[in-house]
Order: C-alpha cells, then structure tokens, then sequence
C-alpha cells in the first residue's frame, strides 16, 4: 500500500504503518515524508469548508523539504529536530 505521492515532485512514497493500520483510516503515513492536514483557512477560495469534519491532507518528501527550507516555517523548538 502507498501513501499518497509528494504533493511537490509527485514521486511515490511508500506507507510506513502496518497493513493493519492501513484497514483504519490511517493510510497516509508516508516513509521519508510528512504529511500536513488543513481544515481550512480564512481567507482561502480553494477550501474553507467551515466543518470539522471536512479536511485536505497533502504529503512532501523528505528531499522536497531538505530542498525548500525557505518555503516552511519551523518554530524555535523545530529547528534543532530536522535537518
């Protein structure tokens, strides 16, 4: 099973939990990724639903992020945790 491909570069990544995991609901934890979730946001014309329920979630590759640090904000306690 895969997760889903690197929203940036659209390379294959591979799922990281067990395949019992991946009968749950948890089937995008991506090997040498993360994953970001949003719920919306004010102000956006793409998605702004306003429910909980409803959400997007995109997966980057490690590499894309090593390749990009100007394009991410990372917090104080952040920047010592990646590299």
């Amino acid at each position: 099973m895969n997760s889903l491909n690197c929203f940036r570069c659209n390379c294959p990544l591979q799922f990281a939990g067990s395949p019992r995991s991946a009968a749950k609901a948890v089937r995008n934890q991506p090997n040498d990724g993360l994953v970001f979730r949003s719920y919306g946001n004010y102000g956006s014309t793409f998605f702004d639903p306003m429910r909980e329920s409803a959400y997007l979630e995109i997966a980057i590759c490690d590499g894309c992020m090593r390749a990009q640090p100007e394009h991410f904000l990372a917090s104080e306690g952040a920047r010592d945790s990646y590299e």
